[in-house]
């Protein structure tokens, strides 16, 4: 189990990943197709998509993103400076997801980073241009706060997010 610490530092380290990353290698290359199925009991990618297409009203047959699972290392890599717990960042020069091997698909709350991924992969491909890294979190956090709802839990519960918090992380002047 996570501690709330750690996953308010996942969630922090979160808030930055619109921008482009500079990917180490060797995940500059393809990664071998990963559905999260195979990784145990929870939903498939393809299954979470929908449900992201479907609450953004996303019409389009647009595929999902590539789901990379990567040491945490190789993560924190691409982020120097975030907390050592991140689960997930959305690569958004390649449309895909790198995805901690210590991720746990059968939990709602790990299910909700990928919620929070895949919104930022539904606005990559929509074409929006955002005014800073920050500014494609609200929608990102309003998704995940709406999934994690819909399982009994909250951003606060979870992650340690409270309103505050999440005003500042959503907020362009940081």
């Amino acid at each position: 189990m996570v501690s709330l610490a750690s996953r308010t530092a996942i969630l922090m380290s979160l808030s930055f990943s619109v921008a482009p990353p500079l990917i180490a290698e060797p995940y500059a290359a393809e990664c071998p197709a990963d559905n999260l199925r195979q990784h145990g009991p929870g939903p498939d990618l393809a299954d979470l998509w929908d449900w992201v297409r479907g609450e953004l009203s996303f019409e389009d047959d647009l595929p999902p993103p590539q789901v990379c699972r990567v040491d945490s290392d190789v993560i924190q890599a691409m982020r120097p400076g975030t907390a050592l717990d991140t689960v997930a960042l959305y690569d958004r020069a390649r449309h895909r997801i790198l995805l901690s091997r210590y991720w746990n698909p059968a939990d709602a709350v790990d299910q909700s980073v990928i919620v929070h991924e895949l919104v930022h992969h539904a606005q990559a491909l929509s074409g929006r241009r955002l005014a800073c890294a920050s500014a494609g979190e609200a929608e990102a956090y309003d998704l995940q706060a709406k999934w994690l709802d819909a399982h009994d839990l909250d951003l606060d519960t979870a992650f340690g997010i409270d309103a505050l918090t999440r005003l500042v992380l959503v907020n362009c002047a940081y």
